[in-house]
């Protein structure tokens, strides 16, 4: 049955969320996809897939080569991770769409690519083997973002209670870099002054082992404040306030 691998990439257009491109490698070569050479999700291709199904629905291929394209920061051990197979794996031809499916799905979950920018191929050397090249698009992973935000409970009893002081706001900045080291790790750093001084830095990597199973989580949080909660009244809490000092100083670390 030389014929079912000629055709076999045409299975990957079953699955409404997966796109492919088609291109013939040789073995020395990684597979370079061509977008121009997409076809039509309708017409002939879906009946001659369907019809490879159903003629050898349990007919078998073996996962060769998984190549990832466009991930210049996220490491290929986060990415196969995400896979629903890996290298020398033995599928069948029928359960090829799902599983290009789910590895998009699991892929995207990630939230470290852009959805429009992901794409699929899968390409046939020799009987029985295949290889998968997966296509992606990074995020943008560093943000700043302005930080401004009344220190009373809520906007009515700032604006309306204390008058909208400025001096009682927190303004500053947040520093949010995600995939820093291309572990899908987050960094965060803020910087907030006005009425309350805080520093804080934090860091989490999901994955510091082998076998991708244990992670690690460290913060470090350091600032001041001009009043403390001590209590409350009739439902309204109170505070001791020393507008002239810091009465309290705080250090968290995890």
């Amino acid at each position: 049955m030389p014929w079912i691998k000629k055709y076999l990439l045409w299975l990957l257009f079953l699955s409404g969320s997966c796109s492919s491109a088609v291109a013939q490698i040789d073995s020395t070569n990684p597979p370079v996809p061509d977008s121009s050479k997409t076809p039509s999700p309708t017409g002939p291709n879906n009946f001659l897939a369907d019809s490879i199904i159903q003629l050898y629905p349990d007919s078998t291929v073996v996962i060769n080569h998984i190549y990832f394209e466009g991930n210049k920061r996220t490491r290929r051990v986060i990415m196969l991770r995400e896979l629903p197979f890996k290298e020398g794996d033995s599928v069948k031809i029928k359960d090829i769409p799902a599983l290009l499916a789910q590895s998009k799905r699991q892929l995207l979950n990630l939230s470290l690519f852009l959805i429009k920018d992901f794409d699929v191929a899968v390409t046939s050397n020799h009987e029985p083997f295949v290889d998968v090249t997966i296509m992606v698009k990074e995020r943008w992973y560093l943000l700043p973002l302005p930080h401004l935000k009344p220190i009373d409970r809520n906007l009515n009893e700032w604006l309306f209670e204390r008058g909208a002081s400025t001096s009682r706001l927190d303004y500053g900045v947040k520093l949010l870099y995600d995939n820093a080291t291309g572990n899908n790790d987050k960094l965060r750093f803020y910087f907030v002054t006005g009425y309350t001084k805080q520093l804080l830095l934090s860091y989490n990597r999901p994955y510091i082992d082998k076998n991708l199973k244990w992670g690690m989580n460290l913060s470090l949080a350091l600032g001041k404040t001009h009043e403390i909660n001590y209590g409350t009244d009739n439902g309204e809490q109170l505070f001791y306030e020393d507008k002239n000092g810091y009465p309290r100083n705080f250090l968290m670390e995890q």
